[in-house]
């Protein structure tokens, strides 16, 4: 049994898509840019906000720095408003986290989320579970796949990071965990593909969240 089970968010533990496309697309409208389809925003979720601001923007036109700025605040305003219009965890992750509570095993969260909306989102849509660390991304800290992040959270939780299993859905996680000395489980309910995983280096792929359990069970 792992020491700690650290969860990406989007695309992991919630299914945030709809509404970070929709929250996107708004801002994108505000400047008159074009929009994107929602499979589109599949691939340029999971580097955090600024990168998603940087990507939906047209590179042919305007994704210059100041642009992309105002973009990237647009959305955050957005967001702020409409970040929970159809966002829900995804179905088994409730029997996942409570697994973990009743064999004792400490859960923590790390996104590329702003750290703001990462703890708010926790709160309110996952709030009968003991979470240990609630971490989103910090200007003070490199967003994955560097690995200080998920580093900080072992350390806050007092564990090593080898005793450490992280579950995320994109590249990004599997580079973090793996570059963190954690084991690097893949999630294919979420924003990419098998492919994609297990090329980052993904130690395991689960296609749901129960066999997560059987590969932390049997760790």
């Amino acid at each position: 049994m792992p020491a700690l089970l650290l969860f990406d968010l989007d695309g992991t533990l919630l299914d945030t898509l709809e509404d970070l496309a929709d929250s996107m697309n708004d801002a994108l409208r505000s400047f008159g840019f074009p929009v994107h389809s929602l499979d589109g925003y599949r691939l340029k979720i999971g580097d955090g906000a600024q990168m998603l601001a940087q990507r939906a923007v047209p590179a042919a036109q305007a994704r210059d720095a100041v642009t992309v700025d105002a973009v990237y605040h647009a959305y955050l305003a957005v967001y702020e408003r409409r970040w929970r219009f159809k966002t829900r965890p995804y179905e088994g992750i409730a029997g996942l986290l409570d697994a973990c509570v009743a064999a004792g095993l400490p859960i923590a969260v790390y996104s590329n989320k702003p750290d703001r909306f990462t703890r708010m989102t926790v709160e309110a849509l996952l709030p009968s579970w003991p979470w240990a660390v609630i971490r989103g991304q910090r200007p003070e800290t490199a967003r994955k796949p560097a690995p200080d992040g998920a580093l900080a959270v072992a350390a806050e939780v007092g564990v090593r990071p080898e005793d450490c299993v992280f579950l995320g859905d994109s590249e990004a996680d599997m580079h973090c965990a793996r570059a963190a000395g954690m084991t690097a489980i893949g999630a294919l309910w979420g924003f990419r593909s098998r492919e994609e995983i297990v090329a980052a280096g993904a130690h395991h792929v689960v296609a749901a969240p129960a066999a997560v359990w059987e590969v932390v069970r049997g760790r």
